[in-house]
Order: C-alpha cells, then sequence, then structure tokens
C-alpha cells in the first residue's frame, strides 16, 4: 500500500485499540511511528529465531520473502591503507553507503594466472591476535580470508609513503597529499604470513547485503513488500500506545508472547 494509505489505516487501528480514545496524531508523528516500526521489523526479521544453526537469516523462505526488496549487491576494486591502523597483510574496502547487515561476501583473485573466488570469515580480535601466526587456522590466499568490521572509521591516506603494501595494490581517489578518508569499512586480512604473501593483489571484492530501506514519506512508499505493511502498521499503533497507554502496549505485549 502507499505510504498515505498506511498513515490512514493507523490512525484507523490505533482509534480500534484504544476504542476511540488516542489523541489525534499529526502525519508527521505518524511517519515517525512507521518509520520506527520498520526499522524494529526489519531487524526482528534479520534477528529470527527462524535463523539456522550457522546463523543465516535467509535459510528461512519467509524471511527472505519479507526482506528480498533490501537484498543488494556491490563490487569494487579500491582498496585502502593506512600504516597506522593496518593489521599484517590487512586493507580497508569501503562499505556501500546504504549496507545495513552483510549476506555474503567474497573476493576474487588470481593465483597462478586463474581467477579465484575467496570466502570471508568474521573474526574477532581476540581471534586474530591467538591465531594470526596458526598455520593450521590463520587465513589462507586461496581458501579463506579474515574480516572485521570497522564501523565508521578515519582513515589517513598518504600517496607519498606506503602507496603499496606487502599485500595488496593500494589504489587512492585521493589526488596528492595527506588527506583523510571517513566512512564505513571493513578491514580484510588475507594472509598473515608476510614472506607468502607479498606483492599479491586482490581483484574484486564482492558483497551481497541487506541495505538501509528509505523512510517512508509522503513522497516516499515503503520499500518492503505489501505482504508485511500490516505488520509495520501494527507494530507503529503499538509504539504509539505505548506512549499514550502504557499499560494497554504491555497487555498488547504480554499477548502476543502468549501467541508465539
Amino acid at each position: 500500500m502507499i505510504a498515505s494509505e498506511m498513515i490512514y489505516n493507523l490512525t484507523w487501528l490505533i482509534d480500534k485499540v484504544s476504542s476511540n480514545a488516542a489523541p489525534g496524531y499529526t502525519d508527521d508523528e505518524l511517519l515517525i511511528a512507521l518509520n520506527k516500526a520498520q526499522e524494529q521489523f526489519i531487524l526482528n526479521t534479520y534477528d529470527s529465531p527462524l535463523k539456522d544453526k550457522f546463523g543465516s537469516f535467509d535459510s528461512n523462505e519467509k524471511n527472505k520473502v519479507f526482506l528480498a526488496n533490501l537484498i543488494s549487491t556491490y563490487s569494487t576494486t579500491i582498496t585502502y591503507n593506512d600504516p597506522i591502523i593496518n593489521k599484517t597483510n590487512g586493507f580497508f574496502v569501503k562499505k556501500p553507503g546504504d549496507h545495513l547487515f552483510t549476506i555474503l561476501d567474497r573476493i576474487q583473485v588470481t593465483v597462478n594466472n586463474k581467477s579465484v573466488s575467496v570466502w570471508t570469515k568474521v573474526v574477532s580480535f581476540d581471534e586474530y591476535t591467538l591465531n594470526k601466526y596458526n598455520p593450521y587456522k590463520r587465513p589462507d590466499y586461496t581458501q579463506v580470508f579474515w574480516r572485521f568490521d570497522y564501523g565508521k572509521t578515519t582513515l589517513g591516506v598518504n600517496n607519498s609513503v606506503n602507496k603499496y603494501d606487502s599485500l595488496t595494490k593500494i589504489i587512492t581517489p585521493i589526488s596528492s597529499g595527506n588527506s583523510e578518508l571517513t566512512d564505513n569499512f571493513y578491514e580484510i586480512i588475507v594472509d598473515t604470513n608476510s614472506i607468502t604473501s607479498k606483492a599479491r593483489s586482490i581483484d574484486i571484492y564482492y558483497i551481497n547485503y541487506i541495505r538501509q530501506p528509505k523512510e517512508i514519506s509522503p513522497t516516499q512508499d515503503c520499500e518492503l513488500k505489501d505482504i508485511v505493511h500490516w505488520k509495520i502498521i501494527e507494530l507503529a499503533a503499538r509504539i504509539l500506545t505505548g506512549i499514550t497507554n502504557p499499560e494497554l502496549y504491555q497487555i498488547r505485549n504480554q499477548e502476543e508472547l502468549i501467541n508465539k
């Protein structure tokens, strides 16, 4: 349904729930509730108990349908190096601007003149410290890379120093001099064996991910599938009810828990 229909149905539902005793809400207030509900719905679906034992949300068909319109792909050949932050044989790749959750990512590399896809494994900083020199667990250039999430990070990009590190070509969009780049990054660790990793480079970084939806507004309809619009409206009604009638809000939440 379009945004105006969602606003109308939210108003109707609030009146029904509160027996027409709810205060009047402006369209802006209703849109804030709808956007908060949309965010909560996405988080609840992604973190659903229906995830499989490996934590993959898309192993469940319902979850895939609910979030299908937000699944996107992205690729880049640009990597960044910061001589202060970078770990041994690590480099940074910038995440897409609308990135929310990573579903799967991989890196295309050339090994013995052949193109090979290598998957990434998310590791903690403790794992890195404990296993970076373990020949059986450390990342391998042809099998698996490690990945860290740095969130919002500022990298100092210097064209005159460390233009090439021991691992990968550093391609910077900054033309000259010392500059800074602030964005959301992943750091990829290709191999912690610095001797065997010299001069290797990546070709392309690929990522399949769930993107952030655009906010619902008078000129922007909800981007999720129509089948979930009523679920979002119901969540928005609960949010507004919780502000104006906390007792009723608690009752509704308890009923939902019992139904589950």
